[in-house]
This record gives structure tokens, C-alpha cells and sequence, in this order.
């Protein structure tokens, strides 16, 4: 049994259109033992502009004050996330696709 990385993300909203991810986390972990094998957790920032809905704030407490203090583009992001997951099956939290 290969080992999975679970992830989720945060959202401005939930438009898949209009709104953006704003955190993406990951867990790897042996499904035999359950065993961490790492966790890595990115702030994303859009890098334009975006309002986070009244709803998302609610879900996840992330400002746009914090973003723009610690979020970093999607583009220095995601390949930090593909080499992390590298070699493990992907699990979503809370996925629909």
C-alpha cells in the first residue's frame, strides 16, 4: 500500500471561478500505521485583486492583512507542494474532485 498526502486549502470564497486559494496544507502519512511522515503548510497571496467573503473569513479567521504580510505567489508555491506530495498518493480533505 503506497503511502497518501492529504491536503485542503482555504479559500477567498467559494467561486471556483472569482475566488482564490489562500492556505494550502498537507499531511503525509503511512495508511497502515498512520504514522506522520511530514507536514507542510503554505500562505498563498493571489498577487491581485481579491476580497475574502464574509462566509470564508468565518470558516478559516485569514485576513487580506495577513496574506499580504506572509502569503507568497502560487507560482513559488505549487512546486514546493508537488515535491513535497512527490511519490505518494493524494487524498482531499473535503474534495469533490
Amino acid at each position: 500500500m503506497r503511502n497518501i498526502c492529504c491536503y485542503d486549502v482555504e479559500t477567498s470564497g467559494l467561486s471556483t471561478k472569482d475566488d482564490f486559494i489562500l492556505q494550502l496544507s498537507a499531511v503525509k502519512f503511512n495508511p497502515e500505521t498512520f504514522e506522520i511522515l511530514g507536514e507542510r503548510n503554505w500562505y498563498v497571496n493571489p498577487m491581485r485583486k481579491y476580497e475574502i467573503s464574509e462566509g470564508a473569513f468565518a470558516a478559516h479567521g485569514i485576513t487580506k492583512e495577513f496574506i499580504e504580510e506572509n502569503g507568497r505567489p502560487m507560482y513559488e508555491v505549487a512546486p514546493e507542494f508537488l515535491e513535497f506530495c512527490k511519490d505518494f498518493d493524494f487524498l482531499s480533505y473535503n474534495g469533490n474532485g
